[in-house]
């Protein structure tokens, strides 16, 4: 797998500028990934896969977890984001990425493993590179599925589009159907999946605060003039935590 190469052309073809990146960074892993893509608030959005050999077998997933980086005009990385292996997640692998209305954007692609279906893998990430929600998908017929695309619908929900293995077809069939599957703006089939909000007690008059990255489901971040006691709630409305917040601690 060769280094990822970044060239700027005139209009002659001649070469203005280029970079090469170090050989840990991949793409065209497994005939997908590598994509580049010109970021609507500047810069560059780029796929792909790390070259780490974690384990003493090269073909297993965990040695090439997938990334997303945004780089700036002279493509110098200003931030990235890894997928490493999980037992949970399985790989997963970064095919397509579509910026969404409020600039943040969309991988999508699939997930694997060598003991189980491949699974459609969508996540949002921020324009700053933080992981808003990540999600795996699995198809109805319980065979192999990947996403290849998506759009965004105005009111922030997804469409999803990709395909699903059928082994239950004649074998003359190409053996994968059309595969759609529709999510709201937090990445839920089943709507507000998972999210986690904020509820605080009565505040007083000028008691503001704000709360972010609001989904998340790692640090959180309270900024407040004034102490108070904050309880964190999911959306089945059972308690994740609880504890005081006090100015300046």
């Amino acid at each position: 797998h060769n280094s990822p190469w970044f060239m700027v052309l005139d209009n002659m073809g001649t070469i203005l500028k280029d970079t090469v990146f170090g050989s840990q960074y991949m793409i065209g892993k497994e005939g997908s990934c590598g994509e580049l893509y010109e970021d609507k608030s500047g810069g560059y959005i780029v796929i792909g896969t790390f070259d780490s050999i974690l384990t003493s077998d090269p073909t297993e997933p965990q040695n090439y977890p997938a990334f997303i980086a945004h780089l700036d005009t002279n493509f110098r990385i200003t931030w990235l984001t890894e997928f490493p292996y999980t037992a949970e997640d399985g790989h997963r692998q970064g095919v397509l990425v579509r910026q969404l209305h409020d600039s943040s954007y969309v991988i999508i692609g699939d997930s694997w493993d060598v003991t189980g279906y491949d699974k459609g893998f969508a996540a949002k990430i921020s324009r700053t590179g933080e992981i808003v929600w990540s999600h795996n998908y699995i198809s109805e017929a319980l065979q192999n599925a990947y996403l290849r695309d998506g759009i965004e619908k105005p009111d922030g929900s997804l469409i999803f589009t990709g395909q699903s293995s059928n082994d239950t077809l004649p074998l003359w069939h190409q053996h994968f159907d059309m595969w759609l599957v529709g999510v709201d703006s937090n990445g839920c089939e089943v709507m507000n999946c998972g999210i986690t909000k904020v509820n605080t007690e009565p505040a007083e008059a000028g008691f503001g605060f704000s709360v972010y990255p609001n989904p998340t489901s790692g640090n959180l971040t309270i900024n407040t003039s004034r102490s108070g006691k904050f309880t964190v709630f999911n959306m089945l409305g059972q308690l994740v935590s609880a504890y005081s917040v006090t100015p300046g601690i």
